[in-house]
């Protein structure tokens, strides 16, 4: 099974997964060229329906970044990803901002060429008082609330334990092919941009510290110091497109993060909230809860049983609920509208919960036991070896 992946930020994000185990991820998303700065703010009303591409003459990929940044709809288009990871950087907040008017109304947005073209064929006719800006015109204070907005939309769609910021800066050497190191021409442009982005990532960990808890805390790699610039990268020369190297360490280091919750081998999974197998020898999905969770600490392990029940015909599911359950909202939802009736496609026809003689939650118990009985013959028991055999005397 391979690990979804949602980047959010710039190439630096995206491309390390163009550089490493690509046979293990698959990015299911990648939002590029728009401000997580500006992404709570009100957007101009236009749509990708509405652009003359011929007119524009950009990359169809380019311009509907450029129209999603326009209209704001990134959050939107967040809360809709269907990914295991987030990983984002804070690279696109090094761009000035284009204030204009339009209809009594204020509007801010990522002045890139792509906006630029735009603007020239769509606003500039409409639009006044244009003036450029950027996130330096605005207070700490300011940042953080708007970051904390997008935060917050993040974290109801990812656990904190499965976000990763890369914090990268400008590169202010770069490297060729034969190892030659030389300085880019713009030193103090540079020097300008990593300003920009220090504060902009001390400000996004701030947030990211305070939503974190004991158990759970996000993931914060750093680039080397001395980061080196790659002459001959596939996007061109700029002081962001890295050596070889930025991009395998960094693929390196993710793998061995999300591992920790790994598929042992290929019909078992483990992590800290749950072990799933199957037994061959009874032909039984075993599923069994090590404590309590929530959303994807649920969900992964329920939907690998799904898949093991699919995979051999006529298995049967049994799950250990003694040590540990779960009852979020969401996930109950998800259970009764998702997960069941695919379980239900499969040749699975009984469904075995072991539970303690004293239990903490009969309550919601009986609530999936009343959910399962729709679609299986359900029993409980007080152990695996009982289950087998209410299975074998069927």
């Amino acid at each position: 099974m391979s690990i979804k992946v949602f980047t959010l930020g710039s190439c630096v994000c995206r491309d390390i997964f163009n550089h490493t185990a690509k046979e293990e991820f698959d990015v299911v998303k990648n939002i590029q060229r728009q401000s997580l700065f500006l992404s709570p703010m009100e957007g101009y009303p236009v749509k990708y329906e509405d652009i003359d591409l011929e007119k524009l003459k950009d990359h169809p990929w380019e311009i509907k970044m450029m129209v999603n940044e326009v209209n704001k709809s990134i959050l939107d288009e967040i809360r809709e990803v269907d990914a295991d990871w987030l990983v984002m950087d804070m690279i696109e907040e090094r761009f000035q901002f284009a204030q204009f008017e339009v209809d009594g109304k204020n509007y801010l947005d990522v002045k890139s060429g792509h906006f630029d073209n735009f603007y020239e064929h769509y606003l500039e006719d409409k639009a006044k008082n244009y003036k450029l800006t950027s996130i330096d015109d605005f207070t700490d204070e300011e940042v953080y609330i708007n970051f904390e907005k997008c935060v917050d939309v993040l974290l109801k769609r990812f656990s904190i334990d499965r976000v990763i910021l890369i914090e990268s800066y400008y590169s202010a050497e770069m490297v060729d092919n034969e190892g030659s190191i030389t300085k880019y021409d713009n030193q103090e442009e540079i020097a300008r941009m990593n300003a920009r982005l220090s504060r902009v990532n001390k400000i996004m960990k701030q947030i990211l510290d305070n939503k974190a808890s004991k158990d759970k805390q996000y993931t914060l790699l750093e680039a080397p110091e001395n980061n080196l610039g790659y002459k001959n990268h596939k996007w061109g020369v700029f002081p962001v497109h890295y050596q070889d190297s930025f991009y395998e360490d960094m693929g390196d280091k993710i793998l061995n993060l999300v591992r920790k919750e790994k598929v042992i081998e290929k019909d078992e999974f483990d992590s800290e909230f749950c072990n799933v197998k199957y037994i061959s020898e009874d032909n039984i999905v075993f599923l069994a809860w090590k404590k309590f969770s929530c959303y994807d600490d649920y969900r992964n392990p329920t939907t690998f049983a799904y898949e093991l029940l699919k995979k051999y015909p006529n298995s049967n599911f049994v799950v250990d609920a003694r040590s540990g359950f779960e009852d979020e909202k969401e996930d109950v939802e998800w259970g009764f509208s998702v997960l069941l009736p695919a379980m239900s496609k499969t040749d699975c026809k009984t469904v075995i919960f072991i539970m303690n003689e004293v239990n903490e939650i009969e309550e919601e118990m009986d609530m999936w036991t009343k959910e399962f009985m729709k679609y299986f013959t359900v029993k409980r028991v007080k152990a695996y070896e009982a289950a087998v055999s209410f299975i074998k005397g069927q």
